[in-house]
């Protein structure tokens, strides 16, 4: 495969546009979005809009974005949104020199290498969600001084299970700190601007869900935006197989899945404990410490019960197949992501996995993501039928 050595992750911006004041004058604005995007049910909450308004009015809310002043019309939210759909073979010319021909694509999108990794250390690996790969992945490259940051996502401290902290991670200590997946809303993305502004900061990782990277793959095509990716040297991807619920229904599900009150919920946190079981912390208002460990099959059973966010229910992009570098089974789709990764296994950090965690692994990819491109594409149609606005991946 071939990739163009330093210039990956800039995807092509099609024909120049007037640019005036850092932003398109084309009398767009956030009520467009609301009205196509929000109100439609295409919302993915990556973020992206936060980030890129040019006058901060936008917020990322615990139940929706909202609007907090004068939007100037500049269209720049609903240009880079990727909640209508994403041009997947523009982007994937520009990454890796070539595209897929259909849409949706394979279980994996193009790639150069899959390998089965996991964490040399026992810290990372008790910290992480299963394997501490990316922790340490991470971990690695502030130590090779690789990237200055890393913006990951922490556990939400404000009360809200649906939504997770998006932090600026400059340590190994606060890498770990954020360690573990978490498949919930993050406001990571709208940490961009703050990024650009810090002089300190010269190059970053960005460790998100499939429709954040496709977000990020969107800044960096127009030419308005750029500058909020230009630090960006790593963007790394988490599979998703579209978890996410609203915040009433992670209540609903936490509720009866520790036999505590949604009301009386204050956090819920989660991670893999082995292969095969999870473990499950609730604090409550009332002072509390429920924990609970439980087969992982039995959890997903149970959050798959629950109410699904409606725009998760038509992404076709299990493994952010737009990014350098995707983790389950870390997939390598970029030279960038095969820095990250040989960095981290020269500096002792990420060891080959046994071939137990391996099977385990792919099996889980396969069936997930599979599930994920059905559901698709059954659910496209179920909307078309009713007429009603389809995100199109082409």
């Amino acid at each position: 495969m071939r990739t163009s050595p330093r210039s990956e992750g800039q995807v092509e911006s099609g024909p120049k546009m007037k640019v005036e004041g850092g932003c398109l004058l084309n009398g767009v604005g956030f009520e467009d979005l609301r009205r196509e995007v929000v109100d439609a049910g295409l919302c993915t909450r990556c973020g992206g809009c936060v980030a890129s308004c040019p006058v901060n009015v936008l917020e990322f809310g615990k139940e929706s974005i909202v609007l907090i002043g004068d939007c100037i019309k500049c269209g720049a939210c609903l240009r880079i949104c990727p909640g209508k759909g994403v041009d997947m073979s523009a982007h994937e010319k520009r990454l890796f020199s070539r595209s897929r021909r259909s849409r949706p694509g394979g279980k994996n999108g193009i790639y150069q290498e899959r390998r089965h990794l996991t964490s040399v250390s026992r810290e990372f690996m008790k910290a992480g969600y299963f394997g501490g790969r990316v922790s340490s992945v991470l971990a690695a490259a502030l130590e090779a001084r690789s990237i200055d940051a890393a913006l990951v996502t922490d556990w939400s401290d404000n009360g809200s299970l649906s939504t997770g902290k998006g932090i600026i991670a400059r340590t190994k200590e606060e890498v770990i700190q954020a360690a573990s997946s978490k498949y919930v809303f993050s406001s990571v993305l709208t940490l961009l601007p703050l990024v650009q502004k810090d002089p300190d900061i010269k190059k970053i990782a960005v460790v998100g869900l499939p429709c954040q990277v496709q977000a990020v793959r969107n800044m960096q095509a127009d030419p308005a935006l750029e500058h909020l990716t230009s630090k960006i040297e790593y963007l790394i991807s988490l599979n998703c197989g579209a978890p996410n619920m609203s915040e009433d229904g992670w209540r609903a599900t936490v509720s009866r899945l520790m036999d505590v009150p949604a009301n009386n919920v204050r956090s819920f946190r989660y991670r893999k404990v082995s292969s095969t079981r999870i473990g499950l912390e609730v604090r409550t208002i009332d002072g509390n410490i429920i924990t609970k460990e439980m087969l992982i099959s039995s959890f997903l059973r149970n959050v798959n019960m629950g109410p699904k966010w409606p725009r998760c229910m038509f992404c076709p992009d299990y493994s952010g197949e737009l990014s350098d570098i995707s983790f389950g089974a870390p997939v390598i789709r970029t030279d960038r992501g095969m820095e990250l990764v040989r960095n981290a296994e020269d500096r002792g950090y990420l060891k080959r996995s046994s071939f137990k965690k391996s099977r385990s692994q792919d099996i889980t990819d396969l069936f997930v993501g599979y599930r994920k491109r059905r559901h698709y594409s059954r659910n496209v149609e179920r909307r078309r039928r009713k007429k009603l606005p389809v995100p199109l991946y082409n």
